[in-house]
């Protein structure tokens, strides 16, 4: 097992970063937050795309995807977090009236033995490959992930900006886990990308307040300042300094 899936086994055990909210009203609200949007069109995803979620935690983006009509897989080196997402993707088919189609799996993406190759038209992940921090396995868990993209089909993740003034969650307060990552940066993964032979390269720079959930001020004061100051209108250097995420996609040829 690889030293980043050793850590976040630890983590994980008792508890992660898990929503318990399973209304349908959540559920939609995820889908159109900024995340939800971008992973949805630059992944080109639709009803009927397979899509898998390395690093899936407690199901938080399975269920949105899953309830857009796409069939779903998440993937977690974590027994005890996965069947915290089994629980929670039940009590969300209560909610939502139907059966889901998502399959979960315990894996360690750097251990990938099967031969599975090219099933999904989407592979994801959130907050997850900054915590590779052995330059090995972070290669390995892009290749792995290659393997299980179908011709055409995108890679797409996000990553804590690294180059964010209040970068340093623990610090200041603000939500992390107490696993050790790496400080990404724009130029940093496009360079990965680029040498992995992905193509039609894109890297977004945004402000979610998912960042400040644990901080009611530091949210709403965010989106005070998106309404009297709109992201668009802000110059390319401020946006990589304020910016709370990397956003990033990349085809496979």
């Amino acid at each position: 097992m690889s030293i980043s899936a050793q850590e976040w086994k630890k983590q994980l055990k008792n508890q992660g970063y898990e929503t318990t909210n399973i209304s349908a009203r959540h559920i939609k609200k995820l889908l159109r937050s900024r995340t939800g949007k971008m992973i949805i069109r630059h992944g080109r995803i639709q009803a009927g795309s397979k899509v898998l979620e390395v690093g899936c935690g407690g199901g938080k983006w399975l269920v949105p995807l899953a309830y857009k009509g796409c069939c779903v897989t998440g993937l977690d080196c974590s027994k005890e977090v996965l069947q915290r997402a089994e629980s929670y993707i039940k009590r969300a088919e209560k909610e939502v009236g139907r059966k889901l189609n998502i399959e979960l799996i315990e894996l360690d993406i750097c251990n990938l033995c099967e031969k599975k190759e090219e099933l999904f038209d989407v592979v994801f992940s959130t907050g997850v490959m900054e915590h590779f921090l052995p330059d090995s396995e972070r290669e390995s868990s892009y290749r792995n992930q290659i393997k299980l993209i179908k011709r055409n089909g995108r890679l797409c993740l996000t990553v804590p900006n690294g180059s964010h003034w209040q970068r340093y969650q623990k610090e200041t307060k603000l939500p992390g886990y107490n696993v050790p990552e790496i400080d990404y940066t724009e130029e940093q993964i496009r360079k990965e990308l680029e040498s992995l032979g992905f193509v039609n390269i894109q890297i977004i720079t945004y402000r979610s307040a998912m960042f400040y959930e644990s901080n009611r001020f530091l949210k709403v004061f965010q989106r005070i300042t998106d309404l009297l100051l709109p992201w668009f209108l802000l110059p390319g250097f401020l946006r990589r300094k304020i910016g709370t995420y990397i956003f990033a996609v990349g085809e496979k040829p």
